[in-house]
C-alpha cells in the first residue's frame, strides 16, 4: 500500500511515524499484518513568544524583554512584517518590526504605575505576515509591580499594622517621615506584616528597601 501525505493549505509535510520514517511525501508499507502509520504537519509559517518571568520593577527601574521568533518550514524567517501590541493600565502599545536574518525580533517595554494599584498583569500578543500568509502567538504575560508597596489596618489591639510588598528576601526600613521605625524582609509568599512600637495613627509612612528604591508614602 502506497500512502501519501497531502498538507491543507498553510501546513507542511513534517514526516511519518509508525510503519513509515523519513520525510518523503509517500510512503509504502507492505501489509502482511495491521499497521500504524501517522503523518505530521505544522503550520508553514509560525510565530513564538517568549516575555521575561516573574515580576518586574515599573519605570524607570527595569523593563521587560519580549522575544519573537518566526519561522518558515521550521526555519528562521527573515524580512517578516511582525506588529505586537502590549496592554497595560489604560493604554495600548503597538510595535511594528521586520524580522532579523536568524527570524528574531527583540522588544522592549516598561510602564509607569500608579500608586493605588500593587500590580499590572499586562497581556502581550503578535502577530506575523509572509508568503501570503500570517501567524499569530499564543497570548503572555508582562507582571509589572512597584519595587515596594505597602497598606496600613489596625489589629484588633489597636496597634498599626504595615503590610509591605515586595520581590521575596528584599530588606526594607519603615518610616515615619524622616525617622526609622521599623524594620523587615519580605516574605517567601511576597509580603510581611509589621507593627512598629513606634508608629501612630494619622503619620505618614513609606518603606525604603536596601538597594535605595523607594514606595509611596501612605498615612497610618
Amino acid at each position: 500500500m502506497t500512502l501519501l501525505a497531502r498538507p491543507a493549505h498553510g501546513y507542511w509535510f513534517t514526516g511519518w511515524t509508525g510503519a513509515c520514517e523519513g520525510r518523503s511525501p509517500s510512503c509504502a508499507v507492505t501489509m502482511t499484518e495491521a499497521r500504524n502509520v501517522r503523518a505530521h504537519f505544522a503550520p508553514e509559517l509560525a510565530l513564538r513568544l517568549r516575555v521575561t518571568a516573574g515580576l518586574i520593577y515599573h519605570s524607570p527601574y527595569e523593563h521587560g524583554v519580549v522575544h519573537v521568533l518566526a519561522t518558515w518550514h521550521g526555519r528562521p524567517l527573515a524580512g517578516a512584517r511582525l506588529r505586537a501590541t502590549i496592554d497595560c493600565g489604560d493604554g495600548r502599545a503597538t510595535f511594528t518590526r521586520r524580522t532579523r536574518r536568524n527570524g528574531r525580533v527583540t522588544l522592549t517595554y516598561g510602564t509607569e504605575m500608579p500608586n493605588w494599584i500593587r500590580i499590572y498583569n499586562c497581556p502581550v500578543r503578535a502577530r506575523v505576515v509572509a508568503n501570503r500568509l500570517a501567524a499569530t502567538s499564543s497570548q503572555a504575560f508582562l507582571h509589572f509591580i512597584h519595587p515596594l508597596w505597602l497598606d496600613a489596618r489596625h489589629g484588633k489591639d489597636g496597634k498599626i499594622i504595615v503590610r509591605v510588598w515586595g520581590r521575596r528576601g528584599k530588606l526594607f526600613e519603615l518610616h515615619a517621615g524622616e525617622k526609622i521605625v521599623g524594620s523587615g524582609r519580605i516574605g517567601p509568599q511576597g509580603w510581611v506584616d509589621v507593627s512598629p512600637q513606634g508608629l501612630r495613627a494619622g503619620q505618614r509612612v513609606w518603606v525604603r528597601g536596601t538597594d535605595g528604591l523607594a514606595s509611596h508614602m501612605i498615612v497610618a
